[in-house]
């Protein structure tokens, strides 16, 4: 009788265990539809996809980052433009019409379309380059979040700190990025069709973790400092050689963006500085903004030495 007692025990916590995963697989499926998509984006998935067709053009609008750096005339609007096209779709689309969170929609495209590309690419570099820059897009549309959920909690007159401090950050970004861009391709041969949006996508996220961390009083908060960047970005070689001169030359267009990249960046860290006096805790976000330089100068030095 007692090993009778036991087994319907664990018999009833089998079920149990079983309508658990049903109940939680019925939920993960009623969320996104099986559309059937015919796929004109992504190289490394079939020509026609079953998948959300909103979700879909979710993902497209994410990996048309990668349009941007294909366009010489880049600048701080590009940015703008593409992520205010990009929510207009999340949210009429997946959150207004079908109640869909964004957590959702990044959590699919992370561990299912993501993947796929890289399975259906079977892992080549190309289909691995198609998924960083999905990757890229999602990160940054993630930090954008970030920051208009900053701007839509700050008071009218903090807010105006706030745009003027993205509008400086998107403007050192418009010049970093092509500086990482040309030194990867200098020392990393073909790898760099990745590792050049996984390394904007990285940046993408220590900005995200900037806006949104919350240090402890306890922690001695750092005060932001530019030094160690600046010289990092010195550093970048902005020197050819050309075989008509028999020397070597500045890239214009390279010494430009340092630059640029140095100015807009000495720009972005005073404006940080201002608005410190603004918030409740001076020393957090002080210490967010020398992480945020921290990390940037860590990619920096990894791909220069």
């Amino acid at each position: 009788m007692k090993h009778l007692l036991y087994i319907l025990l664990l018999v009833t916590m089998c079920l149990c265990g079983c309508r658990g995963k049903e109940h939680t697989l019925t939920d993960s499926q009623s969320k996104w539809r099986n559309d059937t998509v015919v796929n004109t984006v992504f190289f490394y998935m079939p020509d026609t996809c079953i998948i959300d067709k909103d979700l879909f053009m979710f993902a497209t609008n994410l990996v048309d980052i990668e349009r941007i750096y294909l366009d010489s005339t880049i600048n701080i609007e590009c940015y703008k433009e593409w992520f205010n096209n990009t929510s207009s779709h999340l949210y009429c689309e997946l959150y207004r019409d079908r109640s869909i969170e964004i957590d959702s929609c990044i959590e699919f495209i992370r561990h299912h379309l993501i993947p796929e590309i890289r399975r259906n690419g079977t892992n080549c570099t190309a289909a691995i380059a198609e998924a960083a820059w999905l990757e890229f897009g999602m990160n940054q549309y993630l930090a954008s979040s970030e920051f208009e959920l900053r701007a839509l909690e700050a008071g009218a007159n903090f807010l105006t700190w706030w745009l003027i401090e993205n509008d400086a950050w998107l403007n050192f970004m418009t010049n970093l990025f092509p500086l990482l861009e040309y030194e990867i391709c200098n020392v990393t041969g073909s790898s760099a069709a990745y590792e050049i949006p996984f390394t904007f996508s990285n940046i993408s996220r220590f900005r995200t973790k900037c806006l949104a961390d919350s240090v402890p009083n306890l922690i001695l908060a750092k005060e932001p400092t530019t030094n160690n960047i600046l010289g990092l970005i010195e550093g970048i070689n902005s020197e050819s050689y050309s075989w008509e001169r028999d020397s070597l030359t500045d890239n214009i267009a390279i010494y430009n963006y340092k630059k640029c990249a140095i100015e807009s960046l000495q720009q972005w860290v005073e404006i940080r500085k201002g608005m410190s006096d603004f918030v409740d805790n001076p020393n957090t976000f002080n210490h967010s903004t020398a992480n945020l330089i921290d990390s940037i100068s860590t990619t920096l030095r990894h791909i220069l030495y």
